[in-house]
């Protein structure tokens, strides 16, 4: 728990300052999750960005900060047998929805995709290079994104299941992986996102065992536009048997105006 790990803007932090900084925040979530999410803004944006499902991505300025996120791992580069199989399928997916591929450094469904596919050549290239392409055949802009937080390392504290279309990080909310079920429309892709999110933060790349050993599980948390959808979300979570000792699921239903 001492390990040193970098961050974005250069500082140096550990596994355990990350874990503590947010325990509160967590107990909160845990107690009420509706006094969070009714501090969010979800107000409607103009155009569309397909953004990865990683917690570090989730905030960005300039043009981004305006625009609705569509999140895929990876921003779809896990979505089919091969590469360019994924390049169709999310092609597919999201021809005419969208206005903005983007890619991040460090991507752990790009490094999957290396692995997976038998991929040569630096992740970072796989990543912009598979968004780019991406962007070429849809006709729209690519960009890569603001990587904030620890680098080589996930401090998310949970993962967001979004079923209302218009979730945006905040500092009233821990560092959450996003799904973005509404937007994605695919019940499978979101599941295998939401596999993903768990498998990483409770993996040797997030906080592991950590989330049992200190009795704070793994938050998922539905948001949905109303009683009716919340509730076919959550049976859709409960479905991929995600929930278990260290992992604690939330529903709450975000009137929309």
């Amino acid at each position: 728990m001492a390990e040193t790990i970098e961050q974005a803007d250069g500082s140096i932090t550990s596994q355990q300052k990350l874990w503590l900084e947010r325990v509160g925040m967590i107990e909160l979530l845990r107690r009420d999750p509706k006094s969070l999410i009714g501090k969010l803004d979800f107000a409607k944006r103009k155009g569309v960005a397909v953004v990865c499902i990683d917690e570090r991505v989730q905030s960005q300025k300039g043009t981004l900060k305006d625009m609705a996120f569509l999140r895929l791992a990876g921003s779809g580069i896990l979505l089919g047998s091969d590469l360019e199989d994924s390049i169709k399928r999310a092609v597919k997916l999201l021809r005419g929805r969208v206005h903005m591929i983007t890619w991040h450094r460090g991507c752990g469904a790009a490094a999957e995709a290396k692995r997976r596919f038998g991929l040569e050549g630096n992740v970072d290239d796989i990543a912009r290079e598979f968004a780019e392409e991406l962007a070429r055949r849809l006709g729209v802009l690519c960009r890569e994104l603001l990587l904030t937080g620890p680098l080589g390392f996930h401090n998310a504290r949970g993962v967001i299941v979004d079923g209302t279309g218009h979730y945006r990080a905040s500092r009233y909310m821990p560092e959450m992986f996003v799904v973005s079920r509404e937007l994605i429309g695919d019940a499978t892709i979101a599941r295998d996102n939401l596999l993903m999110a768990r498998d990483i933060a409770t993996g040797h790349h997030g906080f592991a065992e950590l989330f049992e050993a200190q009795k704070q599980p793994f938050q998922v948390v539905v948001l949905g536009k109303d009683q009716k959808q919340r509730d076919n979300l959550l049976h859709e979570v409960y479905d991929t048997k995600i929930h278990s000792d260290s992992v604690e699921v939330h529903g709450v239903v975000v009137p929309l105006t």
